[in-house]
């Protein structure tokens, strides 16, 4: 019996400047990750952003799709988005929030 091929994302990492990077992950050439954000914005070696990505569109289920950080890694904003799709509604924010299920 053949071994099933495993699709894992490969890890990329694309610098701004000196003091800036950019760590992504891509599957199939499509922004991808299941158990973490696939793309992360770094300046001066601190987390700025953290974006969620499944199959090329920003995606989570059990949080914030994106999370944008102060440079003390307090949390400053957060968005919402299934299937590449924003979600503003407070009340569909709350279920993904409370729940962690799709809508």
């Amino acid at each position: 019996m053949d071994n099933p091929t495993v699709n894992i994302p490969i890890m990329n990492t694309w610098h701004h400047s000196i003091n800036e990077k950019v760590i992504y992950y891509k599957l199939n050439n499509e922004f991808h990750r299941k158990n973490g954000p696939a793309i992360i914005h770094y300046k001066d070696d601190n987390v700025e952003q953290e974006e969620y990505w499944i199959n090329n569109n920003c995606h989570r289920e059990n949080g914030p799709a994106v999370i944008r950080y102060d440079e003390s890694g307090n949390i400053t904003e957060e968005f919402y988005y299934l299937n590449g799709i924003e979600i503003t509604d407070e009340f569909k924010i709350m279920v993904i929030r409370g729940l962690g299920m799709k809508l």
